[in-house]
């Protein structure tokens, strides 16, 4: 059973909501970030065992995600897996766009 500690939530956007913490199982920890919009729910860990395993939760309660991939920026990497409520391809591209123009490389995670 995973335990959660949040640490810092906002909603920046009306039906838009920031959570960061930490979650833990069975005495592995992991930080967490996530963002929930009516369009999407985004998904980031750390990228250690315990990181891959809250994903896999996640899976499990939302189904597949639409996007799962690692990213890098300096010394800055996470895992990260997005689930988006409508198929606009469009819209999805947009925003990995986005991603990459503030410098992140993204790899897709199996």
């Amino acid at each position: 059973m995973w335990h959660f500690q949040v640490n810092y939530s906002d909603a920046p956007a009306p039906f838009v909501y920031r959570l960061s913490g930490t979650a833990y199982r069975k005495r592995k920890s992991t930080r967490f970030f996530i963002t929930i919009s009516p369009v999407f729910t985004a998904l980031s860990v750390e990228p250690t065992w315990a990181g891959k395993k809250l994903i896999a939760h996640f899976t499990r309660m939302l189904g597949e995600p639409t996007l799962k991939y690692r990213d890098k920026h300096g010394n800055y990497e996470d895992y990260t897996a997005e689930w988006y409520l409508n198929r606009d391809e469009k819209a999805i591209v947009q925003r990995i766009q986005k991603h990459l123009a503030l410098g992140f490389t993204p790899t897709e995670l199996p």
